[in-house]
């Protein structure tokens, strides 16, 4: 805890902590294989089972990031962080500079992810987020890129 002691309760977490955290979720899924069908064994993304009785209700958010948020790792970051919560979806550069990303998951489960990239080095590319609520789309497997 030496490394967190500097921090007080508003600073953001460094960026490694996120990472510890997705190595803990995956290792966590890896023991409930086959548990609650949130992780595909076979290729180790992420998907989730809207058919699971007890489930969380799925929401989908469609995010618009503005700043200097091309050409700075935003589309990786964010993809990175995503493997560690229970989320699908996809993030890509659009023509007028902005980034959007359409994620889908538990409200509790976004909301985490989505405080994960204010929290991360990404902050201080970042002007302006826009957030709308979506429709989930069936059968969304992953968090990727688009090109």
């Amino acid at each position: 805890m030496e490394a967190l002691s500097g921090l007080s309760a508003r600073s953001p977490l460094p960026f490694s902590v996120y990472r510890l955290r997705s190595t803990v979720y995956r290792f966590v899924m890896l023991l409930h294989r086959d548990g609650d069908g949130r992780v595909s064994p076979s290729n180790g993304s992420t998907e989730i089972n809207r058919d699971q009785p007890g489930s969380q209700e799925m929401i989908g958010r469609r995010v618009f990031y503005e700043g200097r948020v091309q050409g700075v790792g935003f589309r990786y970051t964010v993809r990175h962080l995503a493997t560690g919560f229970d989320v699908v979806g996809w993030v890509e550069n659009l023509i007028d500079g902005r980034v959007q990303m359409e994620v889908q998951g538990a409200a509790e489960e976004i909301d985490e992810f989505l405080q994960a990239i204010r929290d991360s080095h990404l902050r201080g590319y970042i002007d302006r987020v826009t957030i709308d609520d979506i429709k989930p789309t069936p059968g969304l497997k992953g968090f990727g890129i688009r090109h």
